[in-house]
């Protein structure tokens, strides 16, 4: 909760505007946030030791006094429905990174910590709409490997991407891909 400005202003200085920091408040406000992680640089423990502990999926463990928001990466639920009905998984995104932090894997760091997270959570399976040529170094694939699509054009089926976190896990699973509704509001 202390972090919720600072991650207003990463995203509006990210994005150079307000679309992505709004639709991280509305997806808060909406308690729609299945993980948000921050990346920060030179933050310490409460206890003043440099924090260099993390719990088994990368994720840092304790509270962090000090140090500045460099990195955010957010993740909420996602629809696919089809004839068979609905099946939920995650869509990664915004993941915002400071300008003048931008090309030094701080964004690299955080999506690849968040995915392992969610593999040892359980989670199904995470989409994202972006390019493959980034998103292919975290597993990423076309979405259309599984017959997933979205719901309108206005996204090329080479944009849309899935990553399988449970082996087996997007077998059959196929149908429109639909984001939360906060996502057309910007």
């Amino acid at each position: 909760p202390d972090d919720v400005g600072a991650i207003h202003e990463l995203n509006r200085s990210a994005f150079e505007g307000r679309v992505e920091a709004d639709l991280v408040d509305a997806l808060r406000a909406a308690d729609a946030i299945v993980l948000s992680i921050v990346a920060v640089l030179g933050g310490r423990s409460q206890y003043g030791a440099d924090v260099r502990r993390l719990d088994q999926s990368g994720m840092c463990t304790g509270d962090l006094v000090g140090g500045d928001i460099v990195g955010h990466a957010l993740f909420s639920p996602v629809t696919v429905s089809s004839e068979e009905g609905e099946v939920e998984l995650l869509g990664l995104g915004p993941v915002a990174v400071l300008p003048a932090r931008q090309h030094r894997g701080i964004g690299t760091m955080l999506i690849s910590g968040c995915l392992e997270h969610l593999r040892i959570r359980g989670s199904k399976g995470v989409v994202v709409v972006g390019e493959l040529k980034y998103y292919r170094r975290f597993g990423f694939i076309p979405a259309s490997r599984w017959s997933l699509r979205w719901e309108t054009d206005e996204v090329p089926e080479e944009n849309l991407l899935a990553l399988e976190l449970t082996p087996g896990a997007l077998a059959g699973v196929s149908g429109i891909v639909r984001y939360r509704p906060e996502f057309n509001e910007g």
